[in-house]
C-alpha cells in the first residue's frame, strides 16, 4: 500500500506531540512493507533526514503559498506517488482543505486525525477567530474524510459532536508508545517530579503545576520544554511566583530524555485538555509512574487499565494525593512493570500501525 502522511514536521526532535506520533507510526508502517511518504510544510532538519533514511521513508517538502499550496505542484506530487490513501494530521491547516477537495475529485480516500484538538476547551480558545474557519473550511473537510480517528473514546464523542451525521468511520486508535528496551525506571526515592512539553500555560496547565509545586517543597519539580508565544507573558508572571523547587529547563531528546524520565520519582501532567500525550507514553515505556489530571480523557482511558495515578481537587489536596501515591514503593514497582508491559503489547508502534493499515484497507475498498 502507498501511504501519504500529511503533517507539519521537521523531525522527531520537536516539542510537538503530533510530530512525535508521526515518527512512531510511519516507520512502523514502512517496516510492515508499505511505501510511506511524509508531506510537510516544513523542510526536514538533520535529525529528521537521518530518521527518514534509517526507516526507509520518503519526504516531500511542500512550502506554503498564502493559505494554500501551489496547485500544479500538489497535483504533480499526487501524480508521481499515486497514494492509495492519505492520512492528514492535526486541524486548522488551510492547505489540508485544498488537498481534501483535490483528493475527492480524484477518488482518493483520506483519513484525518485531530489529535485531541476538538475538545470543548480547545475549540473555545480563540473561538471568535476559529468560528468562520470552522464552519466554512474545517467542518467541510471533515465531512469529506473517509474516516476520522480518535485517540480515546472521549475524543470520539467530541468528533461526533463536531460533525453530526458524519457518514464515514469514526475509530479509536491510541497513540503508540516508543519502543524502549534498555532504560528502566530507577527514581523510586529521588523526590523529583518531571514534566516534558511545551510551556503553553493554558493548555498544559503550567499554572496548576506551579501551584502544586508550591505545596510540595520537599520535591524538585523539573519542567523541560519550550516557551509558547501565546502565553509567554503569563508564563513569565508565573515564574516570579514559583517556589525555589521549580526549575524550567530546555527540552531534552533521545538518551538524555530517557535518563531524565528514568531518574524521576514520577512524571506529572496537569493539562486542561490533551490528546494522548506522547510524553506520558514515553514515561510509561520507561516505567515511570504518571501523575495525571483526572479530567483528561487520556487519564480516564489509562485509569481503566490501572495505568494512571489521577490527581484532582485544589493544590493542597493534590499535594497530599502525590505524597500518598509516592509513599508506597511496592505499589509503584507493580505500576511500573504493568505500564512497561502494556506499552510493549497494546501500544507498540507495530500494533498501532497495523490498526491504521487495517483502517486504510477498509476505506480503500469501499
Amino acid at each position: 500500500m502507498k501511504i501519504w502522511h500529511v503533517c507539519d514536521t521537521s523531525g522527531p526532535d520537536e516539542v510537538n506531540g503530533v510530530s512525535t506520533t508521526l515518527w512512531a507510526i510511519a516507520p512502523a508502517q514502512a517496516a510492515l512493507g508499505h511505501r510511506v511518504q511524509i508531506v510537510s510544510r516544513d523542510p526536514l532538519n538533520a535529525v529528521g533526514q537521518a530518521a527518514l533514511e534509517q526507516a526507509g521513508l520518503e519526504h516531500r517538502f511542500l512550502p506554503r503559498k498564502n493559505l494554500g499550496w501551489d496547485t500544479t505542484t500538489l497535483a504533480g506530487l499526487l501524480d508521481r506517488f499515486e497514494p492509495d490513501v492519505v492520512h492528514m494530521h492535526s486541524i486548522f491547516i488551510p492547505q489540508q482543505y485544498q488537498l481534501a477537495r483535490m483528493l475527492r475529485d480524484r477518488g482518493i480516500p483520506f483519513v484525518t486525525t485531530p489529535h485531541g484538538q476538538l475538545s470543548a476547551q480547545s475549540l473555545r480558545r480563540g473561538r471568535f477567530k476559529k468560528w468562520p474557519y470552522t464552519r466554512f473550511i474545517e467542518k467541510p473537510r471533515f465531512y469529506m474524510a473517509a474516516a476520522i480517528t480518535a485517540l480515546t473514546p472521549g475524543e470520539a464523542a467530541d468528533i461526533k459532536a463536531f460533525v453530526p451525521g458524519f457518514k464515514g468511520t469514526v475509530q479509536v486508535i491510541p497513540n503508540p508508545a516508543p519502543p524502549i528496551k534498555e532504560v528502566v525506571w530507577q527514581g523510586g526515592e529521588s523526590k523529583t517530579l518531571v514534566y516534558l512539553g511545551r510551556f503553553d500555560v493554558m493548555q498544559k496547565g503550567i499554572d496548576y503545576l506551579i501551584a502544586l509545586a508550591n505545596e510540595l517543597p520537599e520535591y524538585r519539580v523539573m519542567l523541560y520544554g519550550s516557551e509558547d508565544p501565546k502565553t509567554l507573558r503569563w508564563l513569565n508572571r508565573l515564574k516570579k511566583t514559583a517556589s525555589t523547587n521549580v526549575h524550567f529547563e530546555a527540552p531534552v531528546f533521545g538518551e538524555l530524555k530517557l535518563e531524565v524520565l528514568s531518574q524521576a520519582q514520577a512524571y506529572i501532567q496537569l493539562s486542561r485538555w490533551e490528546g494522548f500525550g506522547m510524553s506520558v507514553l514515553e514515561a510509561m515505556s520507561v516505567g515511570t509512574p504518571c501523575l495525571l489530571n483526572t479530567g483528561l480523557q487520556m487519564t480516564q482511558t489509562l485509569q481503566e487499565a490501572g495505568l494512571a495515578l489521577p490527581l484532582s481537587g485544589n493544590p493542597a489536596q493534590m499535594a497530599q494525593q502525590v505524597r500518598n501515591y509516592l509513599s508506597d514503593p511496592a505499589a509503584l514497582a507493580r505500576w511500573s512493570k504493568r505500564a512497561r508491559d502494556y506499552c510493549r503489547t497494546e501500544l507498540s508502534p507495530v500494533h498501532i500501525a497495523t490498526q491504521y493499515i487495517e483502517l486504510y484497507q477498509r476505506v480503500v475498498v469501499r
